[in-house]
């Protein structure tokens, strides 16, 4: 069963018996912010919401776990990272390589496609 990032957190505090104030600041996050996580979508718009690559590293460490392990548990099937700043820094990253390791880059991020699809 997948989870996603609200429902984790729900989870996690009801375990360990934390209020949603508790939680947020442990995790350095608003009230309200917790609350609209848990709850998936923001209700004025009904839009999802999609917490930054460190929002999920603040709610990784609360829970005293990492983000790429949050990552994992949630699975391929949540959406709701916005994955954006990943990409932003693999690409000011990727700036810096020369021709020889950006080829061994490509042939990685290839390896890990791969990998994906036979899953």
């Amino acid at each position: 069963m997948t989870l996603t990032l609200g429902e984790m957190t729900r989870l996690f505090r009801e375990h360990n018996g934390m209020s949603m104030q508790d939680f947020a600041e442990k995790a350095g996050i608003t009230k309200a912010y917790i609350s609209l996580l848990e709850k998936g979508a923001d209700p004025r718009s009904g839009k999802p919401i999609k917490p930054t690559i460190d929002t999920l590293d603040s709610v990784a460490t609360a829970m005293g776990t990492t983000a790429p392990d949050l990552l994992l548990k949630m699975g391929d099937d949540d959406k709701t990272i916005d994955t954006y700043p990943y990409k932003a820094e693999i690409e000011l990253e990727a700036a810096k390589l020369n021709a020889a390791k950006l080829k061994r880059l490509l042939a990685y991020a290839r390896f890990l496609q791969q990998e994906d699809s036979d899953d």
